[in-house]
């Protein structure tokens, strides 16, 4: 079964360029493939989460009680959850409002829909990545079989989506067949969060209260950076609009920590990246100090 999922897994990750391939040409397999590089390269960052978080959930159901177990693994799906959230949407909520000042200053020139795309599958990839860690704590507890209310109601959304799209639009494109291939990737995002908070006996309200409206908060900062943004990368030239780019990431990272720790972290949260700043700081000035002595 796990072998099964992982080629479902493999499938749905380039399942629009087969789409495109088939219905429209290389061209478009091509534009599918270069606006979704990002999104899938920054996926690896929050899914290193994801290996620790199976044996955890497995030690938390075999160490506790039958009561004390399920609380246990209720809490740590929702701390598991509200982290890989925050970490992707670190990410995701400056790339999905600034694409075409990325590909610009990447590709060099503009491509017919790829900014829209671009924006597209960052959003999939933030729901892609909510479903992680149920994907990975329902694996730890044995219930492998619950992993497939992802990838089936995926096919099948896809199945129904995509001919509608086209039918809408009177011939098959890269913009509709995106369109579709990221509807279909919340719907089902939606379908497996369902059945994992009712396996684990998770509340809506707590889930959206503690991982998805935190989440939203690196886009609002991201929105807030993307205007002048846009701006100062199309006055400038491409070496130019790498320098806004690095300028930009700076003042947007600076905001989102300066958000995560004055508003949204818990108390024991900020407690603890604080320390783990502080623990790195010492260790980089005994570092230097170690060079000088040396040296």
């Amino acid at each position: 079964m796990v072998q099964l999922q992982s080629i479902a897994a493999i499938l749905l990750q380039s399942v629009e360029r087969v789409a495109a391939l088939q219905f429209i040409g290389v061209g478009a397999a091509g534009l599918l493939d270069l606006t979704k590089k990002w999104p899938a390269s920054v996926s690896y960052i929050p899914s290193s989460f994801f290996s620790a978080m199976l044996p955890a959930a497995s030690h938390l159901d075999a160490a506790g009680s039958q009561k004390d177990g399920g609380e246990q693994v209720r809490k740590f799906y929702l701390d598991g959850s509200r982290h890989v959230n925050l970490c992707t949407a670190y990410f995701c909520g400056l790339m999905a409002v600034i694409p075409g000042a990325i590909m610009a200053v990447w590709l060099g020139k503009k491509l017919p829909f790829g900014a829209v795309l671009f924006s597209i599958f960052t959003v999939q990839l933030q729901f892609h990545m909510m479903t992680g860690p149920g994907t990975s704590i329902v694996r730890g507890l044995g219930r492998i079989y619950d992993e497939f209310y992802y990838a089936v109601p995926n096919v099948l959304f896809l199945i129904i989506i995509l001919p509608l799209i086209r039918l809408y639009q009177g011939q098959w494109t890269p913009l509709g067949i995106g369109m579709g291939v990221g509807l279909s990737t919340v719907l089902a995002a939606a379908v497996l969060l369902w059945r994992v908070h009712r396996v684990l006996g998770v509340r809506w309200s707590d889930y959206i209260r503690d991982v998805f409206l935190p989440g939203l908060a690196s886009y609002v900062v991201g929105a807030l950076v993307a205007l002048p943004t846009l701006r100062a990368v199309s006055s400038v030239s491409r070496i130019g609009g790498v320098a806004v780019l690095l300028v930009a990431g700076t003042i947007y990272s600076a905001l989102v920590a300066l958000v995560y720790d004055r508003i949204l972290f818990h108390a024991s949260e900020r407690i603890y990246v604080r320390q783990t700043v502080q623990r790195v700081l010492r260790g980089l000035r005994s570092r230097k100090v170690a060079n000088e002595e040396s040296v």
